[in-house]
């Protein structure tokens, strides 16, 4: 059994966020939703989180900047998106990104290889 983490979702769509949220929380792991940058910030400043996992365009702006607010606070980011360009753009800077769709499974297996020494 792998070991339980706090995960803070930042995800505009309301049906992505739930089923990631859902499916992390059948797994064991403390789970805080939101749909907007300005709740993700609110949530980072106001808790502690192992792994920020936040799309990358959001209405408010963009999932990048939080993933270096959440890095520079000792919270694993991982990057997702719809857009094949932008997932090439974001591997070429050697940021953990996901494809949408992808499984939980995907997205748990980019946590783990980042936490390998």
């Amino acid at each position: 059994m792998t070991q339980s983490m706090r995960f803070l979702i930042v995800e505009d769509d309301d049906g992505v966020r739930d089923v990631l949220a859902d499916q992390l929380r059948e797994r064991g792991h403390d789970v805080v939703a939101v749909a907007s940058l300005r709740q993700g910030r609110d949530a980072l400043d106001n808790g502690r989180f192992d792994v920020l996992v936040v799309d990358m365009k959001l209405p408010d702006g963009r999932g990048l900047n939080l993933a270096g607010e959440a890095s520079a606070r000792g919270c694993r980011p991982v990057i997702m998106s719809g857009n094949t360009g932008a997932v090439r753009s974001m591997r070429d800077r050697h940021l953990p990104l996901l494809q949408k769709p992808f499984t939980i499974d995907d997205l748990l297996a980019t946590i783990h290889v980042r936490a390998a020494p």
